[in-house]
């Protein structure tokens, strides 16, 4: 996997779990904005708790995840063409491993990281349901700020991230590349990449 690609989701995680928000007035922003502002203010209310156990926070990042990010959608798009070959059992025990491994492998990282800024600049609609939201993050300590992109949609029950692209690199795309070596090195069978995950997820 990219190194970006890994900064990102574990800022991702950093945010949720203890790092600075900086927002802007909340009756000045616009929706997506506000969605993707209210993704890391929501959770910090919570993880806030320095008695919490690693447990709980780690349950409060995997529904983090599962409630603002169209899970099914990436993880369809990420299994790209073998989607069409695998069994209706394999779809169904990959898309709720997929999630879980997301979760299981970002979210020890963030304790890696100290207080970074996170701060939503602007959005462009990329077309009727999909909006474009442009942030930035400062780890600080003189490290490059990095650019963030997050892709909205809005969808009947509500706004959803489709995607994350960091630097011109798209969390999905990549994943998709590091996916498809996983089934081609198993003979191409999706069972083999829903096994590594499961691997994962169990810490194995």
């Amino acid at each position: 996997m990219r190194p970006m690609i890994i900064r990102v989701l574990t800022i991702f995680f950093v945010l949720l779990a203890g790092g600075t928000v900086v927002t802007a007035p909340a009756q000045a922003a616009p929706a997506p904005t506000q969605f993707i502002q209210d993704l890391g203010d929501k959770v910090l209310k919570i993880v806030a708790d320095k008695t919490i156990s690693a447990d709980v926070r780690k349950t409060t990042l995997s529904s983090a995840f599962f409630d603002n990010f169209d899970v099914p959608y990436i993880g369809k798009f990420v299994l790209g063409r073998y989607w069409r070959v695998a069994t209706d059992s394999q779809k169904a025990d990959y898309l709720k491993v997929f999630g879980q491994y997301v979760v299981a492998i970002y979210a020890d990282r963030f304790t890696a990281y100290g207080d970074v800024k996170f701060s939503v600049v602007s959005q462009t609609k990329v077309d009727d349901t999909i909006t474009a939201v442009e942030s930035t993050v400062d780890r600080g300590g003189g490290a490059p700020i990095i650019n963030i992109e997050w892709r909205v949609e809005d969808t009947p029950g509500g706004y959803k991230i489709t995607d994350v692209v960091a630097e011109n690199l798209s969390l999905s795309v990549t994943k998709r590349d590091e996916f498809g070596s996983v089934i081609e090195n198993g003979g191409g069978n999706v069972q083999a990449l829903i096994d590594m995950l499961k691997s994962k997820v169990s810490g194995n």
